[in-house]
């Protein structure tokens, strides 16, 4: 387990590296090279529109992802499902975050499964009403669970016992500075061919067609690019933490050479609203970069890590109320949860 949790670990890295240049080129101007100015202006218009998103209804999604040639041996897990959200009555300004979420109305069904050295599946459902969290188990019969979302903030909050406090969510959101995103995207874009659109007509979502708009992420010149002067001159203007993350660069070049992504976006031709995302991701790493990065020396007949990954979501009924009900006969569990925070926090350190 904990070879599988450094490889997690390394996975989220490259996820940064991988996924930053596409999303920051996108939140400039909305285009990729290689895409047509049609394409562009779609794009653009669905990223505006984005902030008009109040309800929506998730057709399907899917979360497929493979590891082979793991020590623990290999695995796969699957999660599929579908949903609905309904956000119109939030207030997302309010200080409070335990009161905006009195606002939402959420279902989300799921059914998943893993195989591998200890195969498992069962399936999940989850309601948000009135701020009270609903959750169904195939394991629990037809027994809802509630646990109230407020109280649970508030105990976490007072206890200090949530690892994010969630009345400063809103304020980091909204301190992302515009000067340094440029200066990210104008960095990533001194990379040749790092990212490159592509763009086809694609079955229609909800009756609407789309046009899918695709960023191919090539990564073999990203780890080039960081070894070089001008990478830490431009990341330098974003503070320590970016430019010490270019050292890493030519350490990941191995896993650059051997990782494939893509991402597309699926938006409505005639609404301009943006019905769907995939990002397919690929990789291998090698014993020998498992070992340096990891600092522990590979295993006699170790083999080459691929991992594979595959998420797919589509998005229907755009701004039509999406009503959900609360579950009758569901058993509170809040005063049992919150007991359990309020002991945690009462509990005295040992003395060394």
């Amino acid at each position: 387990m904990k070879s599988l949790f450094r490889l997690g670990v390394l996975l989220l890295l490259v996820g940064v590296f991988a996924l930053a240049p596409a999303f920051s080129v996108s939140a400039q101007d909305g285009c990729l090279p290689g895409l047509s100015a049609d394409d562009c202006a779609l794009a653009a218009a669905a990223d505006a529109n984005v902030a008009n998103i109040k309800s929506f209804q998730i057709e399907s999604f899917s979360f497929n992802l493979s590891v082979a040639g793991a020590p623990e041996g290999d695995m796969a897990i699957a999660v599929t499902g579908a949903g609905t959200v309904d956000a119109t009555a939030m207030n997302p300004n309010v200080s409070d975050p335990a009161s905006a979420l009195a606002g939402l109305l959420m279902q989300l069904t799921m059914n998943a499964s893993l195989t591998g050295p200890e195969a498992q599946q069962g399936a999940l459902e989850f309601r948000i009403v009135d701020g009270d969290l609903y959750i169904l188990s195939s394991d629990a019969g037809e027994q809802w669970l509630m646990l109230n979302l407020p109280q649970l903030i508030q105990a976490g909050m007072q206890g200090g016992n949530l690892p994010i406090d969630p009345s400063r969510i809103a304020g980091a959101a909204g301190s992302v500075d515009p000067a340094q995103l440029a200066a990210l995207g104008s960095a990533f874009e001194q990379v040749p061919n790092l990212v490159t659109g592509s763009a086809a007509d694609d079955p229609s979502v909800d009756n609407v067609a789309t046009r899918a708009l695709t960023a191919n992420i090539d990564l073999k010149p990203l780890g080039e690019f960081l070894a070089t002067p001008q990478a830490a001159q431009a990341l330098q203007a974003l503070g320590d933490e970016a430019a010490s993350l270019a050292m890493l660069g030519p350490m990941f070049q191995p896993i650059f050479d051997t990782t494939t992504i893509q991402a597309t976006r699926y938006i409505g031709v005639s609404d301009q609203m943006p019905h769907g995302l995939s990002i397919n991701f690929a990789t291998t790493l090698d014993p020998q970069t498992m070992a340096m990065l990891t600092g522990e020396a590979p295993a006699a007949g170790t083999n080459p890590i691929s991992i594979s990954m595959q998420f797919d979501i589509r998005l229907a009924q755009i701004n039509q109320a999406q009503p959900v009900e609360a579950p009758a006969n569901a058993m509170d569990m809040t005063q049992m949860i919150t007991g359990g925070m309020n002991m945690m926090m009462a509990t005295p350190t040992p003395s060394k």
